[in-house]
């Protein structure tokens, strides 16, 4: 409260003394029964007593006429403005309007003081800025003004400001980054409708570079409805056109790429005729379009709007949008398993996309191209067992986002990355903080999506700490897969279903004898989760396949012993052949570590299955050139050298400490 009251007034006794009796008359100040004064529901700090709106009008219509003037068409600007654009919309020379303002203005009336001079690079243009010695000045010379002279100097004061900052094409940079907002403001209160919408147009885009969405989709909506009340016309179409194909991309980022109210902006934005036009706005169409279709499992479906993604952005000429086009490609081909494929696009992007073009996909997007396709890639590096490879390029993932600055690349990196530190059984400390940090910028931004990803691995931490929130972490987790899948997003969901079974295996096995039910229970919960994602049509994609069927081999003996052994070979088996079938050396590596564990548990009478299984191991050891270090290599030696270790195949939860 004694912030907020500073703020107001400032310190200026005559209206700190009036706006708490004003408070106390209206019943916003009230004692307590400690004789406290406490603040009442609904105070208003919009509020201004009377006596000191009379004070400062007395001070205003005492002034000249030409000051008066000078201040209403200050006012409009805001509590800040700039003595140079005042000048224009009243055409006055601008030394005179400096001179009064830093004259008897500062001086004798102190109604205003000095901030700064400033310049604009590319024209030279200087900027004189004042601000009023308190709002509450500004607010009594603005409500000064009748509304005629209101909606001219609006008009006027957003034409000037265009003028000072028409720069060339390359020095578009020189413009504030609140200059389309203000214009908006200006154009909207002169009700000039078309004009304002194209500020919110600008406006939501800056929102975009910066992330912020929930603003950027609230200005593009902004621009629709005001554009609602205008008569058709080629200039509301253009205008309507942008903003509907603008507010695909927060709509995308905050909702879900696979989301309803993702496939009702793109109908939305075909009604309004996008679809039908060139360039950005028609490849912006083509991104959502994919997206859409990827995200939801219709990956067959999405390949060939990807190619006139591609093909489109070949004819436009900008590099920005063809790395964009390659993106989608080597996501579409991940998680269909054409690792080979997906990673030519990927090394597309990552040898052609500069950060200048990065950042324009980002303003025109949402989000940053080079974090999501490094963040992708290290996962294809991990799976042709280059876990080193993998582990620099998800750290350079996360680096890269936090260097440009980009709230929503670090989300994706950070909670694709987690998934990589996950496979590659690194640290659990890193894990968490993977974790951590995406979970923490979903929450702050919105970003509904990636918080159900970030929530299954907070919840898997949860069980592999083994306290008494097991069942809990386990509950965790399945609700963010529920909540994952209710954005439209079916990809994704079977990385985050062997996440689970992990979990759920690990809390299996410190089961005590006695909860017999309680290990059933958890096994099913796994198990269950599995099977609707198993198979060469399923429409999560088939890069988890190898995985999904190693794991149900291994929760199947864990749930029966050698009774399902026969079930849990045949798991191994195909598990085997998808690993290889895909060039995925990690998912062959892991299905013979678990067929040699399956034949040592049978016993003498398969030793020559074990030698055969132990040879596969061999072979699929041998073709690796790095990572000799990491948990999965160690015990694959391990179990060739006949010393086995408690890892992926028995204790698939174990973590390097």
């Amino acid at each position: 409260f004694r912030r907020a009251l500073y703020d107001h007034t400032e310190g200026n006794p005559l209206f700190t003394v009036e706006l708490l009796r004003s408070f106390e008359r209206q019943g916003a100040l009230v004692r307590e029964e400690a004789g406290h004064w406490i603040e009442a529901p609904g105070l208003d700090w919009e509020h201004v007593p009377v006596r000191v709106e009379a004070v400062i009008a007395r001070h205003l219509a005492a002034l000249p006429d030409e000051d008066r003037a000078l201040l209403g068409a200050a006012s409009v600007q805001g509590d800040r403005f700039a003595a140079e654009v005042a000048a224009r919309v009243l055409g006055w020379d601008e030394e005179a309007a400096v001179r009064r303002l830093s004259g008897p203005l500062r001086t004798r009336h102190r109604l205003v003081d000095a901030v700064s001079l400033d310049r604009v690079p590319s024209s030279g243009q200087r900027l004189s800025n004042y601000r009023f010695r308190h709002l509450l000045v500004q607010r009594s010379a603005y409500d000064g003004l009748d509304p005629v002279q209101r909606a001219r100097l609006h008009e006027a004061t957003g034409r000037a400001l265009e003028a000072i900052y028409a720069s060339p094409a390359e020095a578009q940079g020189e413009r504030p980054a609140g200059l389309a907002a203000e214009l908006a403001r200006h154009y909207e209160a002169a009700g000039m409708a078309l004009e304002a919408a194209r500020a919110l147009h600008d406006a939501g885009r800056q929102a975009m570079r910066l992330a912020a969405f929930r603003q950027a989709l609230d200005r593009f909506d902004h621009g629709l409805a005001l554009l609602a009340a205008e008569p058709p016309s080629p200039q509301r179409a253009e205008i309507e056109r942008l903003l509907q194909v603008a507010r695909l991309g927060p709509q995308r980022n905050l909702g879900g790429s696979g989301s309803a109210r993702l496939a009702g902006a793109l109908a939305r934005a075909a009604e309004a005729g996008a679809g039908d036009t060139q360039g950005r706005p028609r490849l912006a169409m083509l991104s959502a379009e994919a997206s859409l279709l990827t995200s939801s499992g219709q990956l067959e479906e999405a390949l060939p709007v990807a190619e006139r993604m591609l093909d489109a952005a070949n004819q436009s000429g900008e590099e920005a949008i063809v790395a964009h086009a390659h993106w989608r490609f080597g996501l579409i081909h991940h998680l269909m398993g054409d690792l080979r494929e997906a990673e030519s696009h990927f090394d597309w992007v990552l040898g052609r996309l500069t950060p200048e073009r990065g950042a324009e996909l980002r303003a025109a997007l949402g989000y940053d191209v080079m974090a999501h396709t490094r963040a992708f890639s290290a996962m294809d590096q991990w799976l042709f067992g280059h876990p080193e490879r993998a582990l620099a390029q998800s750290a350079q993932a996360v680096a890269g986002a936090l260097e440009q600055g980009d709230l929503f690349g670090q989300a994706c990196a950070s909670g694709v990355g987690t998934t990589v530190l996950f496979l590659l059984r690194s640290e659990r400390t890193a894990v968490q903080e993977r974790s951590e940090l995406c979970y923490r910028l979903c929450l702050q931004q919105g970003f509904a999506s990636w918080q159900a990803y970030a929530e299954v691995f907070l919840g898997w931490l949860a069980v592999m700490r083994g306290d008494l929130g097991e069942d809990a972490g386990i509950e965790r987790m399945r609700s963010a897969i529920a909540a994952w899948q209710s954005t439209g997003m079916i990809i994704g969901a079977d990385g985050l279903v062997v996440v689970l079974a992990d979990g759920c295996l690990a809390a299996t096995r410190r089961c005590r004898p006695e909860e017999a039910a309680l290990r059933a229970e958890r096994l099913e919960i796994a198990l269950a989760a599995m099977e609707p994602l198993l198979g060469s049509k399923v429409p999560c994609g088939q890069s988890y396949q190898a995985e999904l069927y190693r794991m149900r081999g291994e929760l199947l003996l864990e749930e029966d012993g050698l009774t399902a052994a026969g079930e849990a070979l045949a798991c191994f088996q195909q598990a085997l052949q998808l690993g290889r079938d895909q060039g995925a050396l990690a998912w062959e590596l892991r299905a013979a570590m678990s067929l040699v564990r399956l034949r040592e548990r049978q016993g003498t009478a398969f030793a020559a299955d074990l030698a055969e299984a132990r040879r596969c191991l061999r072979e699929a050891y041998g073709r690796f050139i790095e990572g000799f270090d990491f948990p999965d290599l160690r015990d694959a030696a391990a179990l060739i050298a006949n010393h086995p270790r408690q890892g992926i195949g028995h204790y698939p939860c174990t973590l390097r400490t």
